[in-house]
C-alpha cells in the first residue's frame, strides 16, 4: 500500500502559469491520458491476454430512468457522449445506476478511454477516474488535527503515488476545478456510501457538490438525488450477439471459429429463457462465454448452476497450476472431488464474502479479513496461493516496506461474484452451529435490495441440494411472516419499468409456486404472461412450470385452466406448461377436456405444449378422447407437435398400448425429421414390454442404423426397456455394432440395452464387446458397461470379465468404481477369487461413500465365500463411518457372511448400530444380527432388540436364541425382560431349547427363569414333574430329566408354575385330559 499523501493545508491562489508551469502540467495530465489510452479488457478467466479497450468494448444499453423501458428490444444505444443533454444546471452531475455485473466500471474505463483519444468531451481539460474503494482509512489515514484533504490529495494519491506534484500542477489543478474544466467519474458509490471514511465526508460532500461529475451506483441506492439519472441496463439481443462472435474470435486466432458455430452458441441462448434473460448481463455472458470455450453449457440452466460452472473452472485451472497437474488429469477428477481439493479456499473466499456484505466495507480491509481468517483458522499471509484461484484482486498501489502481498487490502473481481461466495457462506452456517444466527441474518434482510442477489444465489445453491431439510429451512425462513409484505414487494416489482426487476419478481414467485402455490401468487404469474417484455413471459412461464404439484389448491387450477382460453399464445402455452407441471393432480375432467380443446390450436406451440401437458398428466389422462387426439397429433404438421405427441402416448402407460397407438408410432419411427423419430422411439420404449411386436422390434432395429445419435441411443433405450422379447439375434448383433459407435451416448445406450435384455444376451460376442467398453475414454460407457454385465449375471462371470472388472475397481471415475463393485457382487460366487476379495476389500477405504457402499453390498452377495478375516475387518471398519448407505451395506454383508463372523469384534459394532439414528441402518443391523447366531445371544445385543421391538428385532432375538448354545451369562433384569417379552409374544417361545433355558437356570439360580419354564412348558405343550431335585420334562419325544443343584430351586419353580394363572388343565378349550394335557404339578 502507497503511502498516503499529506493533506494540503492551504488552498492555492490564482496565479497566471508560466510557460515551463504549464509544460509540467501538459506532461503529468499527458501521463493520465496514457494510462487511460492503455484501459483494455481482461478476459476474468484468462487475464494474461488482455484486448485493448478500443478495440472491445460493445455499447451497453442506457436508458434514462424516466423514460418507459423496452430494455433488450431497444436497437440503437444512446452514446454516452449524449449524457449530459439533460443537466440544466451549470455544474454537470449524472447518476448512473446499474446492477452487480452489469458494466459501470467499464463504462468508467470507456469514457475516460475516448476523452484520452480526444473522441469525448473535449470541453474538460482533464478527466480523473476514481474507484470509490480505494478511498479507505488504510490508503487516506486519518489528518492531524486542523488538516484536511483537498481535491488534489485524491489526484496526487491515486496517479501520482510516488512522486509529489509540482507546486505548478497543484496551483493549476485547482484553476481547473474551480472553473469546472475537470470531470470526476465516481466509480462505486453504492457500496462505498455504507462505510465513507469520517475524515473523507467533508472533501467527498464537496466534491459531489461543487464538481463536475458521474457517480455510478447499484440501482437499489435510491438516497440520492440527481435531477439527472440514466440506468445501464446490459446487452441488446443485437449485442449479445456481437459479443459472441468478438469473444470467440478473439480466442479462436489460434483455431478457427465459423459463424455457423456462433449463431448455435445464440440459439441455445434463446432456447433457455433464464439464460437468454441473465446473458443480457455483460459478466454473465462473459461467463457463459468462457465456459463454453472450454466445456459443454448445455447443463446451465440458472444464473446460480452458471457460477458454480465457473468455480470449478476456476478451481481446475488452480489446481492445475498450485500442483503442476496436467489439464489432462485434471479433466479426470469428478466435481465433488474438486471441491474438495479446494474446500479450504471456497470456505475462506465464503467467509470473506460473507464478513464482506455483513460489514458494508468497500474493500476487505485487515479486521474483515481476520474475521474471516479466524473462521475457517487459514491466513492468508501463511497462504498466499489462496489469491491464485481468481477471484480476488488487490488495490493496485505497491506494497510498502516489507509487506506481503497476502497482508495487502483486497476486493473482489466483480460485485456478483462476492454476492455468490456469501451465499455459500450462508447456505453452509444455515445447518451449522450459527444456524439462529443466519436465519436471524435473514429475517432482518430478505426485503433489503442490497442482498437480493445474494439470497437469490442461496436459493440456487438449495435447488441444487437433495436434502429436502436443509431446502425447507431455507424457504421457511424466507417464507416466513410477514409474508404478506412479500406478496406487496413483489406485485410493486411486477409493475416495474425494468424488465429485468420484473423477470427477478417472477423469479421469486416461481419459487414461492414451488411451496405454497396459492391463487394469488399463480394469478401473479398469469397475470405476467402478457407482460410487453418476451423474457419475461418466458420467466413466468418457467416459475408455473415449477409449481408444487402436492400443495396446489383446486382454486389454483381453476385459474390456469381460465388462462387456457386466453387470447396471447404465451399465456396458453403457460398454463399448459403448469398443468403439465402439476401432473395427475390436474387430471381433472374440465382440466383435461381443455387440453383435448388446445390440441386443435392453430399455434404449432401451443399444440405441441398441449401434448406434453397431457403426457405430464399421466395414465389418468389416459381416456379414450385424450388418446385419439394424440395419434391423430402424431400425424400432424409440426414436427414439435408429432415429437410431443409421441412422448405424451408414451407416458399414458401401457394401457394405451393397442394397435391403433403403436402403429403410428411405429409409422413416426420412419418420418423425415430426427427428433420425430426420436421420440417415437422414447415412447415404444416407456410402453415396453405390450409393444414387442416383431414390427416394433425391426422398426427399432432399423433406427439403429440411423446417421442421428439421438434417434440410435432412444432406440437402444427402447430395446433395453421392451426386455427379454426384443433378445432376438438382429437385436443382439445390432446392439453390438451400436457399442463402436463415434458418439459417447449411443455407446452407453448399448451397453444399458444389453444388460436389460439379461441372460439371453450372454453370448461371446456379447461379453467380448462389454469388456471392450470397460476400457471406454468415456466414464459413463465404462460404468454402464459394468452394470450390463452385471444384469448378465453368472453367464458373464469369465476370468477375462473378473479381470477386467477387478481393473475398473481403480477406475478415476466415482461412478465407474460403483458400478464395477455392484456387478463384481452381482456375478455371484464365481467371482469370489483372490484377487477380486483382495480389490473390494481396497474399496472399502475408498474416499467415495458411493463405492464403500456398493463394495460392502458386493461382498453381502458374495456371502461366505468372502469370510476372510481381512474382509469382515474392513467391514466392521465400514460400520463405524458415518454414512448411512455404507454402514447399513456392512451390517448387510456381515449378516450374511453368517456365524464366520460372530466374533466379540462383530458383534459389539452391531450392537452399537440398534441405536443409530437411521432407521435402515438399524433394520439392516437387527437382521445381521440374527443371522450371527447363537454367539449373539450376548445380554447387551438382547436388551437392544428388546428396545426396539418392531418386527425385524423380534425375528433376529428369535434368531440368536434358538441357536444360542448357552443363556447362563444373561443377568436378572434381561432374564425379567425376556419373559415379559415372551408373555405378550408366546410364539416366538417356539423352537428355542427348553433345556437349555434350564441349564441356564441351574447355572446362575436365578429365579426369573422359572417364570420362563413355566410359560415355556405351557407354549410348548409340555409336562413337568418335580421330584425332590429332580425335574423332569415330558414332550413329544423320551422325557429329559435336570438334576438340580439345591432344593430351592425346585420350589422356586414349583411357585413359578402356581402363580400362572389358567395353566392347569389347559387345552385348546378342549374338555380331553389325554396324552395332551397340559399339567402343572407339585410333586413332593
Amino acid at each position: 500500500m502507497a503511502e498516503a499523501a499529506t493533506p494540503i493545508i492551504e488552498p492555492m491562489n490564482n496565479l497566471t502559469l508560466s510557460t515551463d508551469q504549464k509544460e509540467s502540467e501538459d506532461m503529468e495530465y499527458d501521463e493520465i491520458k496514457q494510462k487511460y489510452q492503455q484501459y483494455d479488457i481482461k478476459r476474468f478467466t484468462n487475464s494474461v491476454t488482455a484486448f485493448p479497450i478500443g478495440q472491445s468494448y460493445i455499447n451497453l444499453t442506457i436508458v434514462a430512468t424516466k423514460e418507459p423501458e423496452k430494455i433488450h428490444s431497444m436497437k440503437t444505444p444512446i452514446d454516452i457522449k449524449n449524457i449530459f443533454d439533460q443537466c440544466k444546471d451549470q455544474t454537470k452531475k449524472v447518476l448512473v445506476l446499474g446492477q452487480a455485473g452489469i458494466g459501470k466500471s467499464t463504462f468508467c474505463q470507456y469514457a475516460a478511454y475516448r476523452w484520452a483519444q480526444g473522441e469525448l468531451w473535449s470541453q474538460y481539460k482533464l478527466i480523473i477516474l476514481i474507484p470509490l474503494r480505494s478511498l479507505t482509512t488504510e490508503h487516506y489515514p486519518a489528518p492531524r488535527f486542523g488538516e484536511k484533504y483537498l481535491l488534489v490529495d485524491l489526484l496526487q494519491n491515486e496517479y501520482f503515488p510516488n512522486h509529489a506534484l509540482s507546486e505548478a500542477a497543484t496551483q493549476c489543478f485547482q484553476q481547473q476545478c474551480d472553473k469546472g474544466q475537470v470531470l470526476w467519474l465516481l466509480d462505486g458509490y453504492g457500496e462505498f456510501v455504507q462505510n465513507i471514511p469520517g475524515h473523507l465526508r467533508e472533501l467527498f460532500g464537496h466534491l459531489c457538490t461543487t464538481q463536475h461529475h458521474i457517480m455510478t451506483s447499484s440501482s437499489y441506492v435510491i438516497s440520492l438525488s440527481y435531477p439527472v439519472q440514466v440506468q445501464i441496463i446490459g446487452f441488446t439481443d443485437d449485442a449479445i450477439h456481437k459479443y459472441i462472435k468478438q469473444f470467440f474470435d478473439q480466442i479462436g486466432r489460434e483455431a478457427q471459429n465459423s459463424p455457423r458455430e456462433d449463431e448455435d452458441r445464440l440459439s441455445f441462448l434463446k432456447r433457455s429463457p433464464a439464460l437468454w434473460s441473465i446473458a443480457h448481463i455483460p459478466i454473465n455472458l462473459e461467463i457463459i462465454c468462457s465456459i463454453w470455450s472450454d466445456a459443454n453449457c448445455s447443463e446451465v440452466k440458472t444464473m446460480t448452476m452458471l457460477y458454480d460452472k465457473l468455480i470449478e473452472w476456476l478451481c481446475r485451472r488452480y489446481l492445475e497450476k498450485l500442483k503442476e497437474t496436467q489439464e489432462e488429469t485434471m479433466t479426470q477428477v469428478d466435481t465433488g472431488d474438486v471441491y474438495e481439493l479446494c474446500k479450504d479456499e471456497l470456505a475462506f473466499l465464503a467467509s470473506l464474502a460473507f464478513h464482506r456484505m455483513e460489514s458494508t466495507t468497500t474493500v476487505l480491509g485487515t479486521e474483515v479479513q481476520k474475521k474471516a481468517e479466524d473462521k475457517i483458522n487459514c491466513y492468508l499471509k501463511d497462504h498466499p496461493h489462496l489469491l491464485d484461484v481468481g477471484i480476488l484482486k488487490s488495490i493496485t498501489q505497491p506494497a510498502t516496506g516489507t509487506q506481503t502481498e497476502g497482508e495487502k487490502h483486497h476486493y473482489f473481481a466483480y460485485l456478483s461474484f462476492q454476492k455468490y461466495f456469501a451465499a455459500r457462506h450462508l447456505v453452509a452456517a444455515l445447518i451449522g452451529d450459527a444456524s439462529d444466527r443466519m436465519i436471524e441474518f435473514i429475517h432482518r434482510h430478505k426485503y433489503n435490495r442490497r442482498f437480493e442477489l445474494m439470497l437469490s444465489f442461496a436459493s440456487g445453491l438449495h435447488a441444487n441440494n437433495r436434502n429436502t431439510s436443509e431446502i425447507d429451512l431455507f424457504w421457511d425462513t424466507i417464507l416466513a411472516e410477514p409474508l404478506d409484505m412479500l406478496m406487496q414487494f413483489l406485485e410493486i416489482e411486477l409493475k416495474d419499468k425494468s424488465a429485468s426487476i420484473r423477470s427477478g419478481a417472477c423469479e421469486t414467485l416461481g419459487r414461492i409456486v414451488k411451496r405454497a402455490p396459492t391463487k394469488y401468487a399463480i394469478a401473479a404469474l398469469v397475470s405476467v404472461l402478457n407482460d410487453t417484455d418476451k423474457d419475461v413471459r418466458l420467466m413466468a412461464c418457467e416459475a408455473l412450470a415449477g409449481i408444487d404439484k402436492k400443495a396446489v389448491t383446486n382454486d389454483a387450477i381453476a385459474v390456469l385452466v381460465t388462462a387456457l382460453r386466453h387470447t396471447n399464445n404465451d399465456v396458453k402455452a403457460g398454463a399448459c406448461k403448469a398443468l403439465g407441471s402439476i401432473g395427475a393432480k390436474a387430471a381433472a375432467n374440465a382440466v383435461i377436456a381443455a387440453l383435448v380443446i388446445v390440441l386443435r390450436d392453430a399455434n404449432d406451440d401451443i399444440r405441441a405444449s398441449a401434448c406434453r401437458a397431457l403426457g405430464q398428466l399421466g395414465q389418468q389422462a389416459a381416456t379414450n378422447d385424450v388418446v385419439a387426439a394424440l395419434v391423430i397429433a402424431v400425424r400432424d404438421t409440426n414436427n414439435d407437435v408429432k415429437a410431443s405427441a409421441c412422448i405424451a402416448l408414451g407416458q399414458l402407460g401401457q394401457q394405451v398400448a393397442t394397435n391403433d397407438v403403436i402403429a403410428p408410432l411405429v409409422i413416426a419411427l420412419g418420418d423425415a425429421h430426427y427428433n420425430v423419430r426420436a421420440s417415437a422411439c422414447i415412447a415404444l420404449g416407456t410402453i415396453g414390454g405390450k409393444a414387442a411386436t416383431n414390427e416394433v422390434i425391426q422398426a427399432l432395429v432399423t433406427a439403429l442404423g440411423h446417421v442421428k445419435s439421438d434417434v440410435i441411443a432412444n432406440a437402444c433405450e427402447a430395446l433395453g426397456k421392451i426386455g427379454e422379447k426384443a433378445a432376438t439375434n438382429d437385436v443382439i448383433a445390432a446392439l453390438v455394432t451400436a457399442l463402436g459407435h463415434v458418439n459417447d451416448n449411443v455407446r452407453a445406450s448399448a451397453c444399458k440395452a444389453l444388460g436389460q435384455l439379461g441372460e439371453k444376451a450372454a453370448t461371446n460376442a456379447v461379453i467380448a464387446a462389454l469388456v471392450i467398453a470397460l476400457g471406454d475414454a468415456y466414464y459413463v460407457v465404462r460404468a454402464q458397461a459394468c452394470t450390463a454385465i452385471g444384469m448378465i449375471g453368472e453367464k458373464a462371470a469369465t476370468n477375462d470379465v473378473i479381470a477386467a472388472l477387478v481393473i475398473a475397481l481403480g477406475d478415476a471415475n466415482d461412478n465407474v468404481r460403483a458400478s464395477a463393485c455392484k456387478a463384481l457382487g452381482q456375478l455371484g460366487e464365481k467371482a469370489a477369487t483372490n484377487d477380486v476379495i483382495a480389490a473390494l476389500v481396497i474399496a472399502l477405504g475408498d474416499a467415495n461413500d458411493n463405492v464403500r457402499a456398493s463394495a460392502c453390498k458386493a461382498f453381502g452377495q458374495l456371502g461366505r465365500k468372502a469370510p476372510a478375516n481381512e474382509v469382515i475387518a474392513a467391514l466392521v471398519t465400514a460400520l463405524r463411518q458415518t454414512n448411512n448407505d455404507v454402514k447399513a451395506g456392512a451390517c448387510e454383508a456381515l449378516g450374511r457372511i453368517g456365524e464366520k463372523a460372530g466374533t466379540n469384534d462383530v458383534i459389539a459394532p452391531l450392537w452399537i448400530a440398534l441405536d443409530d439414528a437411521n432407521h435402515g441402518v438399524r433394520a439392516r443391523a437387527c437382521t445381521a444380527i440374527g443371522q450371527l447366531g447363537g454367539k449373539a445371544a450376548t445380554t447387551s445385543v438382547i436388551n437392544g432388540l428388546l428396545r426396539i421391538s418392531d418386527m425385524a428385532a423380534c425375528n433376529s432375538l428369535k434368531k440368536i436364541l434358538v441357536s444360542a448354545s448357552s443363556l447362563s451369562d444373561l443377568d436378572t433384569n434381561t432374564v425379567l425382560k425376556l419373559f415379559n417379552f415372551w408373555n405378550r409374544n408366546p410364539l416366538l417361545l417356539d423352537g428355542i431349547s427348553l433345556k437349555t433355558i434350564m441349564v441356564a437356570y441351574s447355572d446362575t439360580r436365578i429365579a426369573e427363569w422359572g417364570s420362563v419354564i413355566a410359560l415355556h412348558a405351557l407354549c410348548t405343550r409340555c409336562a413337568v414333574t418335580i421330584v425332590d431335585k429332580m425335574i423332569t420334562v415330558y414332550g413329544n419325544c423320551e422325557p429329559v430329566k435336570f438334576d438340580m443343584p439345591c432344593r430351592i430351586l425346585c420350589d422356586k419353580l414349583v411357585d413359578a408354575f402356581t402363580k400362572q394363572e389358567g395353566l392347569a388343565f389347559y387345552l385348546d378349550g378342549k374338555q380331553d385330559h389325554g396324552e395332551d394335557q397340559l399339567a402343572s404339578e407339585n410333586i413332593e
